[in-house]
């Protein structure tokens, strides 16, 4: 066999060890970072293992600092493979809900696994429109942790928008875009967009849009919670 050839059967060797280490061999690959945190119990983010699978194999990882590298572009899930009874995972950051996090070349994406111990909650945001040309797809909600910044906040828009895997704990609700015209009231579990989580329950709440004029009606935002009032 000539030098040339040796040389490239060596390359493709090398490609396919870094392909067993980093997971998805790819020309142009990202990363992801996870944080772990622990809400209650007695473990720590070291007694979890999380894990993402890609076919036939699969990359893992424990600690409150994780970064799978070499990961191909698209859509990855990350799960949890190994974990003291009582708790359940919650993610935040750069992750959905479900553990799934984009993956983008050259880029280091950043989540956050919440080790739960007991049960996680759910909250259900029914949109009602009256009057007017909009719909219910022109209204985003944004849900706010308490004490948290609106950054990264996971939102929805449409008749139900649903949040899921929640922590325990105080959350509000906030409608991003408000048409022209129209004014919001909340009502159901949710007290002018607060809303309490409860494990293993859900909270629904209803926000009803209507349409005054197109010449009247602003949102106004607070730490609080999302407020309407007519024009001045």
């Amino acid at each position: 066999m000539s030098g040339k050839k040796l040389a490239i059967v060596a390359l493709l060797v090398f490609a396919c060890a870094v392909a067993s280490v980093s997971g998805t061999y790819a020309a142009s690959s990202g990363s992801v970072k996870i944080t772990g945190v622990v809400n209650g119990g007695r473990a720590q983010p070291s007694d979890f293992t999380l894990q993402i699978r890609f076919g036939n194999s699969s990359v893992s990882g424990s600690g409150n600092n994780i970064t799978f590298s070499g990961l191909a572009a698209g859509f990855q899930t990350i799960t949890m493979s190994e974990g003291p009874a009582g708790y359940r995972v919650a993610w935040s950051g750069d992750c959905n809900s479900q553990g799934t996090v984009l993956v983008i070349p050259n880029i280091t994406r950043n989540c956050t696994a919440t080790y739960v111990y007991g049960s996680l909650g759910t909250i259900v945001v029914n949109t009602v429109v009256n009057g007017g040309t909009a719909t219910a797809s022109d209204f985003t909600v944004h849900l706010k942790k308490e004490g948290e910044a609106d950054t990264g906040s996971p939102s929805g828009s449409g008749s139900v928008v649903t949040f899921d895997q929640l922590i325990p704990g105080e959350y509000t609700v906030i409608q991003s875009t408000l048409p022209a015209g129209y004014t919001a009231v909340w009502s159901g579990a949710c007290d002018d967009g607060n809303v309490t989580v409860v494990g293993n329950r859900t909270a629904t709440c209803t926000v009803t849009n209507t349409y005054t004029s197109a010449s009247e009606g602003r949102t106004e935002r607070g730490d609080r919670a999302p407020r309407t009032r007519t024009g001045r």
